[in-house]
């Protein structure tokens, strides 16, 4: 064969090929091999093979080789067990591979050792291994990890007194940064909540992110429980700091979930499940806090598990039920509007507040498919009562989750259109701190409903912020009293004084007000002294299914009819 044939052969091998006769003399190295070895091709033909190990080594390698030419044999090359190591001219140590190969080259005994460079195969092996133990986008242990360090953990410390903390931190309201700002700024929330709780936590604590915008901390050899709570409220607190994005900052609070063993338990799967019960008790009682884990937490936990189980079950099988709170005109006494209110009787679970499934709901992720349900069902409802000549406008509440959904306005204008509805005719509430929360962005959404004819209100109002300058700001048509309020009018002139206010404020703006829970006489009158606009309660009526109102309308206009009232404008088939 052509001498440069077999060369330009060789060298297109991409495993290191080396070539030496019997006494230990390199007689060939392929391109692949140099490169591998940082020699040229000029410094090893000629060399031994030694050149390829450290200094210390070198001495034995001579007696080996005589050794493989005493028994030459096929074989591959290990050391203890381990990959071999090449050394190269610079002095960095390569990892790899090699196989022997007996041959004859112009009758003379050779060895042909194949050489392969293992540093790909093992940076590869890193990289899976990293992927396996770590979350990719912050850089922290991921979950199995976690669990793997915990309980190595309470093994290391099963024969002393000292106790470990385990935390799971949650986002609040994460969902809606997602939905609003993108899934960019959400990542760079994520990336800078890594990076904060990493400055706070003590030399040997272990921070993993469970997934979604769930943290996890592992804190052992402490003396006292005091010394944990300590430090979740340190962690708490250093997510309080607005969070800056690339096109401006955020306000993000958390809540947290505490356990200590071996006094809550003493296993790493138990104390995992019983951080997490604490952290939704303390996201159920009003987020932004921590809870430690109770024995009464277990019996709660597995209720809202029953509850979501069920939840799903109704909302696929039309479970669910709405009523209606008519809502009065305090000028003429008649039903202008109405409120949806959402209800559920379960075979299994009784009745349920609101309140408890919709908390559910929230965390579980179902709060997008229930606030669907709901705006359905009012649609359709409405649309039914216009068949039969009722023409009411219907409030219905939006969940902070729903009203931050890109596609909710898309959403809202397919409903009204389907069910032949005008958009005036439904009522959209947002509860005050809701509204509040991003006033620009939520400006920004109710100027488009409002756009489009929705009526909009706020819900709850001076229960949060109360400031005029965002009242302002929203274009909405009126504003709801919390039912908080309107109890304390006939016990606290301070009370009254509130909502002489709020009812001012609001027609300062041309703001119509709507009093909730009115319950007596003394608060109709008040109410009715200082110009609110419209009530509900029970006082004239409790949330009642669509038949019962319908039949509480006709009652009540054959009633006004009779008095001679000159507003009953209903005409009911």
């Amino acid at each position: 064969m052509n001498g440069q044939l077999e060369k330009t052969m060789i060298d297109a091998i991409p495993d290191g090929m080396l070539l030496v006769d019997a006494d230990g003399r390199i007689l060939r190295a392929n391109v692949a091999l140099q490169a591998m070895s940082g020699y040229t091709e000029h410094e090893l033909l000629g060399a031994t093979p030694d050149i390829f190990l450290p200094p210390a080594m070198r001495s034995a390698h001579a007696g080996l080789m005589r050794q493989f030419f005493t028994r030459p044999a096929q074989r591959t090359m290990v050391q203890n067990g381990s990959h071999l190591k090449l050394h190269r001219r610079d002095g960095v140590s390569v990892p790899i591979d090699v196989a022997l190969n007996p041959c004859t080259i112009d009758n003379r005994l050779c060895v042909l050792a194949f050489v392969r460079d293992l540093r790909p195969l093992k940076n590869l092996e890193d990289r899976v291994n990293y992927q396996a133990t770590h979350d990719t986008l912050t850089g922290l242990h991921n979950r199995w990890q976690f669990s793997q360090d915990l309980n190595q953990a309470l093994s290391d410390s099963a024969l002393s007194s000292a106790l470990s903390a385990v935390i799971m931190l949650d986002l609040d309201n994460f969902k809606t940064i997602n939905d609003s700002h993108g899934h960019n700024a959400g990542d760079q929330v994520l990336i800078s909540v890594a990076n904060r709780l990493r400055l706070e936590l003590p030399p040997g604590a272990r921070l993993a992110r469970q997934g979604g915008d769930e943290f996890m901390v592992l804190v052992t050899g402490l003396d006292t429980p005091e010394q944990a709570t300590s430090l979740v409220e340190n962690l708490l607190d250093a997510l309080n700091a607005p969070f800056t994005l690339t096109h401006g900052s955020l306000e993000i609070k958390a809540s947290a979930g505490l356990v200590i063993g071996p006094v809550d338990a003493t296993d790493g799967q138990t104390l995992l499940r019983y951080a997490d019960m604490a952290l939704y008790h303390a996201k159920d009682a009003g987020r932004g806090r921590y809870l430690r884990y109770a024995s009464h937490m277990s019996q709660g936990i597995e209720r809202r598990m029953k509850i979501y189980q069920r939840l799903r079950l109704a909302l696929k099988n039309n479970g669910l039920e709405l009523h209606y709170q008519p809502q009065i005109d305090l000028s003429s006494g008649g039903i202008v509007s109405v409120e949806a209110l959402l209800r559920w009787t379960d075979d299994e679970l009784g009745y349920i507040p609101a309140d408890q499934f919709v908390a559910v709901a929230e965390a579980s992720g179902l709060m997008d498919e229930l606030g669907l349900w709901v705006l359905e069902t009012a649609c359709q409802q409405l649309s039914q009562w216009q068949s039969q000549g009722l023409t009411l406008r219907m409030a219905v509440n939006l969940s902070a989750q729903q009203f931050h959904q890109s596609h909710l306005i898309q959403q809202l204008g397919e409903l009204v259109w389907r069910h032949g509805l005008r958009p005036g005719c439904l009522e959209l509430e947002l509860t005050e701190s809701q509204a509040m929360s991003n006033p620009e962005q939520t400006r920004v959404i109710m100027q488009r409903l409002s756009d489009l004819g929705f009526h909009l209100a706020i819900d709850d109002f001076g229960t949060g912020y109360s400031s005029l300058a965002y009242l302002q700001l929203l274009p909405i048509n009126r504003v709801k009293i919390d039912r908080s309020f309107v109890a304390r009018i006939e016990t606290s002139e301070e009370g009254k004084r509130l909502i002489k206010g709020i009812i001012g404020l609001a027609h300062s703006l041309e703001k119509d007000v709507v009093a909730e829970g009115v319950e007596t006489v003394q608060q109709l009158n008040f109410l009715q002294e200082f110009g609110c606009d419209t009530y509900q309660g029970w006082y004239f009526a409790k949330a009642m299914p669509a038949n019962d109102l319908v039949q509480f309308v006709k009652t009540s206009l054959y009633a006004a009819r009779r008095s001679g009232d000159p507003q009953a404008a209903f005409h009911i088939q």
